[in-house]
């Protein structure tokens, strides 16, 4: 009987495979393809194509993922490395999320008192990670407009963008990366 061992962080796996008969993530050539699909009728073309269908959406991320430090105080290596390798625009999305979701900026004395938000606290404000603090702390975001949080001991607010900005700032620098 064969018994798996479970992986082991920081190995990296190897494969009995020969270089030849390895799967390797290439953009597939689908406009050559399509002429010779386009002639099969609709319920005999969906098996075919949606099989296809992860390949596709990982060939969409040209630039290997690779998990930014932060997101192991956060999630398990193990974890970690099963996304990078079956969906790698997560892994993406989450390094973008640790610097891009908020900023960190001066309350101004004109737009009232910085305690009418809520507080947060930040023992290091050079070496945040947003996914911890939101792990330890209750912060919410909204999808609609920027919410605001009050660093406590401080005249700073955190100000997380929108969810819809977020998501718009993202796709712009995912398509900066593909150029």
């Amino acid at each position: 009987m064969t018994r798996l061992l479970p992986p082991t962080p920081g190995l990296r796996r190897i494969s009995l495979l020969p270089p030849s008969l390895r799967l390797r993530r290439v953009k597939l050539p689908l406009p050559l393809l399509l002429p010779l699909l386009l002639p099969l009728p609709l319920p005999l073309l969906l098996p075919l194509l949606l099989p296809l269908l992860p390949l596709l959406l990982n060939a969409q991320t040209p630039y290997p993922a690779v998990p930014d430090a932060r997101l192991y105080a956060v999630f398990d290596s193990v974890y970690l490395e099963k996304v990078r390798h079956d969906n790698p625009t997560l892994l993406l999305r989450w390094n973008y999320y640790l610097d891009n979701a908020f900023i960190i900026s001066y309350f101004p004395d004109e737009k009232g008192s910085v305690g009418q938000y809520p507080l947060v606290e930040i023992p290091d404000l050079k070496r945040l990670n947003i996914l911890a603090l939101e792990k330890d702390q209750p912060l919410t975001r909204d999808w609609q407009k920027p919410v605001f949080y009050h660093i406590e001991g401080t005249n700073k607010v955190l100000m997380y963008f929108s969810g819809k900005d977020f998501n718009r700032k993202f796709r712009d620098w995912l398509a900066r990366k593909e150029r």
